[in-house]
């Protein structure tokens, strides 16, 4: 860790946890920036610029993950990071009025 890395907890409030969409979304705000990105959980340490990484963390609703950023522009990175985790934003869970639904199968 060096002099410019920040750590901070937050916990994950989507009622989906950190789902694919969800994590997509995180990824790519990620990306947008040029320092390094981490996400913690339970001492799993992962890349958080890469989905896939970001989904093998299981990450439920309610559990607490730790976003470190490292690097010129992590002051700017880190509050977007936490406003992406904290949303709640549910992706298509209801079904429009009147659209079909398919069968279970």
């Amino acid at each position: 860790m060096s002099s410019s890395t920040i750590r901070t907890a937050v916990e994950i409030r989507n009622p989906r946890g950190l789902h694919l969409r969800f994590a997509a979304d995180f990824a790519a705000k990620a990306r947008a920036f040029a320092c390094r990105v981490y996400v913690e959980k339970d001492g799993q340490r992962v890349d958080g610029k890469s989905l896939w990484d970001l989904i093998l963390l299981g990450a439920a609703p309610g559990c607490e993950v730790t976003i470190e950023v490292d690097g010129a522009d992590a002051m700017s990175a880190l509050p977007v990071l936490i406003e992406q985790i904290n949303s709640i934003e549910v992706y298509d869970t209801e079904p429009e009025p009147g659209s079909a639904v398919p069968p279970p199968v």
